[in-house]
C-alpha cells in the first residue's frame, strides 16, 4: 500500500490519495495490535479504497476516455 499511496500523488485524484493513505496508516497501526483485531481495524479503510477505485472505473467507462 505504500507504493500505491505514493503513486496516487501522480493520479490527480484526491479521494484516491486519501483512501490509500488511510489504508496505509491503518495497516501500520494494525501491526501494533493483536492479530484478532487487525481485520476489524483495517476493513473500513480497505472497503473505502475499493469504493473509490470502483467509482474511478465507472467514471472512466462513462467518459469514454482512453485507458
Amino acid at each position: 500500500t505504500h507504493y500505491l499511496h505514493g503513486a496516487t500523488r501522480y493520479s490527480g485524484v484526491p479521494s484516491l490519495r486519501k483512501a490509500a493513505g488511510a489504508l496505509e496508516e491503518s495497516l501500520k497501526a494494525a501491526l501494533k495490535k493483536p492479530a484478532e483485531d487487525v481485520q476489524d481495524s483495517v476493513a473500513g479503510d480497505y472497503e473505502r479504497l475499493l469504493a473509490v477505485m470502483t467509482e474511478m472505473q465507472a467514471w472512466q467507462q462513462e467518459s469514454s476516455l482512453p485507458v
